[in-house]
Formats: C-alpha cells, sequence, structure tokens
C-alpha cells in the first residue's frame, strides 16, 4: 500500500546505493595502482570497474525497490481496470497537449477570427514503470513534462522535482467538455466541424481584400481539466473527445463516492441530484466553505457558461449528453449551496 512509510522509503531510495559505492571505492585505487604497472592493465582494471559498478548500481536498485501486492475485493477491481482500458485507449490517440498558456490575439483579422492564442505543449499516457516500485498490477500514467501522475489501486502518485507524493482519489478532479479550435494541421482522429479562413471580416466570411486566404479547418477537441489538491492544475487538449470523455468518466467512479444508482448522470460519473451533499456540491462548483456567496454565484456562473448544452450542438450525441448531465449536476449543486449560504 502507498502510505507514509513505503512513501519514505521511496524518497529515500536515491541514497542506497551501497554497493555501487563500494565498487567505486576499491576501483578507483585499483586502477590507478595498475597505472604504475602499465597503461594496458589500468585499462583493464578500469573496463572492470565500469561493468562491476553497473552491476552494483542494478542490484542496489532491485534490492531497495518497494513491493506493493494488491488484492481486490467488491468492484474495485473493475474500476481499476476501468481506468486502465480508458487510459489504453487514450494512449491511441494522434495527439495530446498540455494548456500552458492562453493569450488574448491581437489581431483576430490576421489568425481566422480567434479571440484567443494558446501555447501548449506535448503530454502522453502510457504504461509506466516506476523504477522505484515493483507492483503485481499493471500502472498506467501520465507524462506531464516536469511531472508525472501514476495510478495506482489505492492512490495516485505524483512525482515532482521535490520527489514523490501519495493521494487518495478523492483529491484528483476530473472534468471533461468539448471545444472548438482553429487548426491547420488536424491530427486523423479529430473530428472537423467546420471550417475558416485565415483572413476573415467581422462577421465571419472571408476577406476578399487578401489575395493568399487559404480555408482552415475548425475541429472539435476534448478538454480534461485536472486538479490534485493543490499539487498540480493544469489542462490537457486531446484530439479525439471519445477518448477524453472515456478518461474522465473512468476517474469518476473513484472509491468513496457515491454509489452508483440507475440514473444516467451516475452512470457517466455525474452526483445525481439526490445523491448531491455540501461537501460533494463545493468539489462540483470548484469552491471553498470559506468563499463569499459573490464567489460562489461567480463559479456557478463560469460553469454554466462552459457546459450549457448549446456549447455543444453540433457535437457527438454522446458529448450532447454528457454535458446535459454535467449542467443538472452544476445546477443541483448551486441549489444545495444556495441554502446554506447568507
Amino acid at each position: 500500500m502507498l502510505n507514509e512509510e513505503t512513501l519514505e522509503r521511496i524518497n529515500t531510495r536515491s541514497g542506497r546505493n551501497r554497493r555501487a559505492a563500494g565498487v567505486v571505492i576499491v576501483m578507483c585505487p585499483a586502477t590507478l595502482g595498475a597505472l604504475y604497472i602499465s597503461v594496458a592493465l589500468a585499462v583493464g582494471v578500469f573496463v572492470l570497474g565500469v561493468l562491476l559498478f553497473w552491476y552494483a548500481r542494478r542490484l542496489d536498485r532491485e534490492s531497495s525497490k518497494v513491493r506493493l501486492f494488491y488484492t481486490f475485493a467488491g468492484g474495485s477491481g473493475a474500476w481499476f481496470r476501468s481506468i486502465g482500458e480508458a487510459c489504453k485507449k487514450l494512449s491511441g490517440v494522434e495527439r495530446i497537449w498540455i494548456i500552458e498558456a492562453q493569450d488574448k490575439n491581437p489581431d483576430w483579422k490576421l489568425h481566422a477570427g480567434t479571440t484567443s492564442i494558446i501555447s501548449r505543449s506535448r503530454a502522453g499516457v502510457e504504461r509506466m514503470n516506476v523504477p522505484e516500485i515493483s507492483a503485481n498490477v499493471a500502472v498506467w500514467g501520465l507524462d506531464l513534462g516536469e511531472n508525472r501522475l501514476f495510478f495506482f489501486p489505492d492512490k495516485i502518485l505524483l512525482r515532482q522535482r521535490s520527489g514523490y507524493t501519495a493521494l487518495p482519489y478523492e483529491t484528483l478532479g476530473v472534468s471533461f467538455s468539448a471545444a472548438r479550435y482553429v487548426e491547420e494541421r488536424v491530427p486523423k482522429d479529430a473530428e472537423i466541424v467546420g471550417h475558416t479562413w485565415k483572413h476573415v471580416k467581422r462577421d465571419g466570411s472571408p476577406d476578399e481584400s487578401y489575395k493568399s486566404n487559404p480555408r482552415i479547418p475548425i475541429v472539435l477537441y476534448g478538454s480534461l481539466k485536472l486538479r490534485v489538491a493543490d499539487e498540480l492544475d493544469l489542462e490537457l487538449q486531446v484530439s479525439d473527445t471519445s477518448a477524453a470523455s472515456l478518461f474522465a468518466r473512468s476517474l469518476g467512479f473513484a472509491p468513496k463516492r457515491p454509489r452508483r444508482s440507475n440514473t444516467s448522470s451516475k452512470r457517466r460519473g455525474y452526483l445525481a441530484p439526490a445523491t448531491m451533499t455540501v461537501e460533494s456540491a463545493r468539489r462540483v462548483l470548484g469552491v471553498q466553505e470559506s468563499d463569499s456567496r459573490t464567489e460562489i454565484v461567480a463559479a456557478y456562473r463560469k460553469l454554466a457558461r462552459k457546459f450549457h448544452p448549446d456549447k455543444v450542438v453540433g457535437a457527438a450525441p454522446e458529448i450532447r449528453e454528457m454535458a446535459e448531465q454535467r449542467m443538472k449536476e452544476i445546477n443541483a449543486a448551486y441549489a444545495m449551496l444556495k441554502q446554506h449560504i447568507a
């Protein structure tokens, strides 16, 4: 299990190279001594030292690994397998990006009429090997550049520059939405939902004053917003909306969340109004207990604008249904909090 003891062992593993250190202590003076006899002998001793050092490092790594053995009870095994399946599908998409910044477009006429320009970097999803851990389950994770996020049966393991942090799944927030983007190089699995031109008028029609005014596709991407406690907060852009929505739904069934009912909102990982509590309502709207009424209203309006079904009128039926259920959840959360705020 990923408890405090195992986490401490993982974070201090880098200092457990006793065998390798011993090889260095022995082979350095041995190489210098051999140099007094002949250069050829010194080279041979040095090569032998490198091989022994490599083997010693390998032994050190294996002996210091934290070994985790998991057994599943009830539906926890099916839930964890669903995360693996969702990650596997997400790993097969053409493109995944991290949205690093979004700036206002200073000249919409020259950028296909877009109101903002985003900066992004590549991200990845794969079945990962955590060097410090040996587990009896397949571990999938997100490669987020400087950070990595691993999904274990009991907890999420976050690797940052400062080391590893184990966090419960209740601290993970995942939201899915679909958004349209102007994209010149369209990934093969992205859905083209329209077209624009490089130079446009205010009404969206092509600006005929430009001789070279190529037509540019408008694509529908999946947007995944990930928040892990106060450690990580980012947005991923995914070329395949179905893979992104499946990922969000699978993580919506984390342990210790309300039990699933037969309503469609529960099947899709959203809280049905009947199961809404004050605590869960705050999580849905992304607000804290200390937030004022004004802040709660602002959070509600922001989410309502984003997930309103009118935003995804031209999207696939699955995405439209998700937007509708998400909107119901947002409305239920707001209604719950209105009764508990002054």
